[in-house]
């Protein structure tokens, strides 16, 4: 049993409707007989969703705490829970959220719990242990005072019977932090120390796009560990840097091999090209190795959107390609070491396509709402490769008419190994990108898919002349 008393909802930065959702069920708590007594009933159960490191268990802690019950906690991995221990914990957990109530019992990475891909067969076992769980929440009462607070990475780790009324029957899911939220939670953290006092948290926030609270923490107290051993220095938001690029390459920094020094600046110069480029989008440089990898392009807006147009995606797909199509358009030969790159742009396309992006004749393999599968396109490979293509070419071109800067910036990068992104603009501007060039715009392959004078398809990629069209057709036939 935990009472983390130091935590409340006003230790959480951002998720403002997240949050109001959280405080009417903390108020039941804190008046829980006025509730129950006027015909109202507590959940059983609340989904919390989302990404590692996003706060669900700092929420679901929160919860309790602010609402003055106590958090009973079981968690199959980090207790090292299986099979017959998990089964017995469970019962446990639940008996003893018996005696406590009213309280938060919180099953913390519900997935670790439940066979592995729901629908298509799990061990007799964790098959058992997921209706252990059925029976015993349907076996509680509204009245009986236990919220359940479940939390997995995303819903496709729980089975659908889970989620019916009466068992976890409300979701909150926590997305990403926008800047606006993560420039909260920087202000949370930066706020404990007077070294940063001269540290602008939107400022900072910009600097750590697509970052979890978790990971803000991490940089924030990476550089208090820092400024306290060079005796208490003061710290800015420059002083940030490091450490940023340390949490994202989650690896300790290493001296770079000189011989690789010149593949690798051209190759995180084609990621900032194409996405200049294409995009208008200006980040920060780096070939700074880690334990994992090396170099890096990051963008200061990195927001998650809920919703893309094909043209974006088209577009995100030539950056990830950028750098491998900058060692060949710059130093005239490929070099491996993009594998990333290539997943990530892949990834894309399967997304759009599962999207109906690609057409409802180019699907990839998907499975149904009822587990039952469905088999690939005989379209879908084809018109992979014709994107991939494409993208590939529209990268080779927009670093092959920029030449001359990658070449001008190259030793600057070799030298500092982190070009921020407001020195990138100046230098974007001193040499004079080109960015207006008919190789940037999107032009998208049909492969050997009949699609571009589609009307559906057509609204959604590529409302082009017949001009247009016949370019597009003669492009495909090159790539032949």
């Amino acid at each position: 049993m935990s009472y983390e008393k130091q935590i409340t909802l006003k230790d959480i930065g951002g998720y403002k409707e997240e949050k109001e959702e959280a405080a009417r069920i903390i108020d039941f708590l804190k008046n829980y007989e006025e509730y129950t007594k006027k015909g109202a009933y507590l959940p059983k159960g609340i989904l919390l969703l989302g990404t590692p490191g996003i706060g669900k268990t700092l929420f679901a802690t929160a919860i309790a705490n602010e609402s003055g019950v106590p958090l009973i906690t079981l968690n199959a991995e980090g207790q090292n829970l299986v099979g017959e221990n998990l089964f017995n914990s469970i019962n446990e957990v639940f008996q003893k959220a018996k005696k406590n109530v009213p309280c938060v019992l919180m099953l913390d990475e519900i997935g670790n719990f439940l066979p592995k891909n729901m629908g298509m067969g799990g061990s007799d076992r964790s098959t058992d242990i997921l209706n252990l769980l059925l029976t015993t929440i349907d076996g509680l009462s509204n009245s009986e005072g236990i919220l359940i607070v479940a939390t997995a990475n995303n819903s496709y780790e729980i089975d659908d019977a889970l989620t019916r009324p009466g068992r976890l029957e409300k979701s909150i899911h926590l997305s990403m932090p926008t800047s606006e939220e993560r420039a909260e939670i920087c202000k949370l953290y930066l706020n404990k120390s007077e070294l940063f006092s001269e540290v602008d948290p939107k400022e900072l926030a910009l600097r750590m796009g697509r970052m979890t609270g978790a990971m803000v923490k991490k940089v924030i107290n990476e550089a208090l560990i820092y400024a306290i051993s060079n005796k208490d220095k003061k710290i800015h938001a420059e002083d940030f840097t490091p450490f940023i690029y340390s949490t994202v390459m989650n690896g300790v920094k290493k001296n770079n091999n000189e011989k690789d020094l010149d593949a690798l600046a051209v190759h995180e110069l084609g990621h900032f090209l194409c996405d200049y480029c294409l995009n208008g989008e200006v980040g920060d440089v780096s070939i700074e190795q880690f334990s994992s990898t090396a170099g890096s392009y990051r963008r200061l807006k990195e927001e998650e959107r809920a919703v893309s147009s094909w043209s974006t995606i088209y577009k995100n797909i030539a950056v990830s390609l950028g750098g491998i199509a900058a060692t060949e358009a710059i130093l005239g030969e490929k070099h491996n070491g993009g594998s990333d790159d290539m997943r990530k742009a892949i990834f894309s396309v399967v997304a759009a396509a599962q999207s109906g992006l690609l057409g409802f004749n180019c699907l990839p393999k998907m499975r149904g709402a009822l587990g039952e599968q469905y088999p690939t396109s005989p379209n879908f490979h084809p018109m992979l490769n014709a994107v991939l293509t494409g993208a590939y070419k529209s990268a080779y071109n927009v670093v092959r008419e920029n030449k001359a800067f990658v070449e001008a910036v190259i030793d600057k990068l070799k030298t500092k190994k982190v070009i921020l992104s407001k020195e990138m603009e100046s230098l974007v501007n001193e040499h004079k990108v080109k960015t207006n060039m008919e190789m940037a715009k999107i032009k998208f392959p049909k492969g050997n898919a009949p699609m571009i004078v589609d009307d559906v398809r057509g609204s959604v990629f590529f409302s082009g002349t017949p001009e247009e069209i016949n370019e597009i057709e003669e492009m495909i036939n090159d790539m032949d």
